[in-house]
């Protein structure tokens, strides 16, 4: 019974998450298991603002990326999370 849960894990897809800010990029190098792409994009998702929250505001216009890709590089899900601020005179 061990050695199922064991060998079920091993088979589980790697899926790579990086993130782009609009001046850097972050790759991510290791990649992490799940066993859907839809479990890794919901993680991603989840921590899309908590990434964005820490580089605002920086400027009026901002656009932060998250691509989800596997183990063959392969892009497989993006999301694209905008900040546009405006001023207006009175």
């Amino acid at each position: 019974m061990v050695q199922a849960s064991i060998l079920r894990r091993l088979d589980l897809p790697r899926y790579f998450i990086d993130f782009h800010d609009g001046d850097h990029v972050i790759v991510d190098e290791q990649g992490s298991e799940w066993p859907t792409l839809m479990q890794a994009r919901d993680e991603a998702v989840q921590a899309l603002p908590d990434i964005t929250k820490a580089q605002l505001p920086d400027g009026e216009h901002r656009r932060f990326t998250m691509m989800i890709r596997n183990d063959c590089g392969t892009l497989l899900y993006r999301a694209t999370l905008s900040f546009e601020g405006e001023h207006f005179t009175t």
